[in-house]
């Protein structure tokens, strides 16, 4: 992963959380006693700075269950060691999501306490191959709207980079969650960009934007929230 930190960067964090959907790991899972719904977690991959040594975990889902599952944070949803709530998600729908979210820490080992089973990452978990993309680009909500059985959302970014960033449409890195690509842009701008494009769906779903591991997630019915905050 870049070493580069940018001196101040502008992340905009969702209110909803959308996830991305890719290929299924290779690992076996069995549903233990104590899990109330049918989803079990993993970790997908590590990658580690090599010049402070910290370590950012990929972890995923797969979700049996038909519908999608809210597990708040807590007894059922938590990390060790503390603070329990390191933005995980609470949100999980159905299907194989396999970098839902990721967490960059210090410490040598943390674990995943979910739904009845404990994913732990050491230093020595699988390493991410390529390296994931650094994520300096952060999808927002601008606005949903519902006109009978039709709902459109239009979508903006925030690019922290200081040059303009390439990635094709409908790639892992720049997809949508019913067709991957729907005419999203493939060249992101630096800085803060509204009303970028606009997309149509079924106003019974939800739609989700993912770009570089983050997700904008537009809900028909809802007021997309968007708190800005430094780094």
């Amino acid at each position: 992963m870049s070493n580069r930190m940018p001196r101040k960067i502008w992340f905009f964090t969702l209110a909803l959380t959308g996830l991305l959907c890719a290929h299924r790991p290779d690992t076996a899972w069995s549903k233990p006693v104590t899990s109330a719904f049918n989803i079990t977690p993993f970790l997908s991959c590590i990658d580690v700075n090599d010049t402070t040594g910290a370590i950012t975990a990929y972890f995923g889902y797969e979700s049996f269950e038909s519908a999608e599952v809210t597990i708040l944070v807590g007894g059922e949803n938590r990390f060790l060691p503390p603070p329990s709530n390191r933005q995980q998600p609470a949100v999980f729908y159905p299907g194989l999501h396999e970098r839902a979210f990721r967490i960059t820490y210090p410490v040598s080992n943390l674990v995943w306490l979910f739904n009845g089973f404990g994913v732990t990452v050491t230093p020595g978990s699988p390493r991410c191959t390529p390296p994931p993309v650094v994520a300096d680009i952060v999808p927002f909500v601008e606005s949903v709207t519902v006109s009978d059985a039709t709902a459109t959302a239009t979508f903006g970014y925030q690019n922290a980079a200081s040059n303009t960033i390439t990635i094709a449409a409908g790639s892992p890195h720049n997809r949508l969650s019913r067709t991957a690509n729907q005419n999203q842009p493939t060249q992101f701008l630096p800085g803060l960009q509204r009303n970028v494009f606009t997309t149509t769906f079924p106003a019974s779903e939800a739609l989700y934007w993912m770009v570089q591991g983050l997700p904008a997630l537009a809900v028909p019915g809802t007021c997309p929230t968007i708190t800005v905050r430094v780094r």
